[in-house]
């Protein structure tokens, strides 16, 4: 009996990716994992221009590493992490309520004092520590740093805000990815 093509060897190297902008066909991105290394090609379809990246490694995504710069459609993408907005000027951090834009991710949540500096967890049970001695057992520890940490008057929010990485990017703002193979 045949094998389905999508589950041989040659399938499981190559990725053909379709990128639509309502019906409009606006670039096929072709992907190549070898060893180590992911190839990329971006075919644009408004023009014969083709771009294509390249990484290597283990242990990570190659694939959007590989997008990281590529330019579909005038939408640079990038990696992960690969940009990110700032926090509004007057908090140096976004809310909770915070909205992000279409394409962007919060992340990173955290405890902020009133000047906007990053409260870390840890800062309260190593002062309730502090105030009870060395060898405080841990449920006095833990009850005097949520104590503490209730009367700090504490803001929650994130520490970041990030661009989604590689295609998920121009899925978020509209964009259909078929996965071809």
């Amino acid at each position: 009996m045949a094998k389905d093509v999508r589950e041989t060897a040659a399938a499981k190297a190559i990725r053909s990716i379709i990128i639509l902008k309502g019906n409009r066909h606006v670039a096929t991105v072709l992907g190549h994992f070898g060893g180590s290394r992911c190839t990329v090609t971006v075919l644009h379809m408004d023009s014969t221009a083709k771009q294509s990246g390249s990484a290597a490694g283990y242990g990570y995504d190659k694939f959007v590493s590989a997008l990281d710069g590529l330019v579909i459609d005038g939408h640079t993408l990038t990696n992960h992490c690969g940009e990110q907005i700032k926090p509004p000027k007057a908090l140096g951090y976004f809310p909770t309520d915070y909205k992000a834009r279409a394409g962007y991710r919060l992340s990173n949540m955290a405890d902020y004092d009133g000047s906007g500096s990053i409260c870390h967890s840890y800062f309260w049970r190593d002062e309730a520590e502090k105030r009870l001695g060395v060898g405080a057992d841990w449920p006095a520890v833990k009850a005097l740093s949520e104590q503490l940490k209730a009367d700090a008057n504490l803001s929650r929010g994130y520490s970041n805000c990030y661009r989604e990485a590689g295609l998920s990017y121009l899925e978020a703002i509209g964009y259909t990815v078929i996965t071809a193979l």
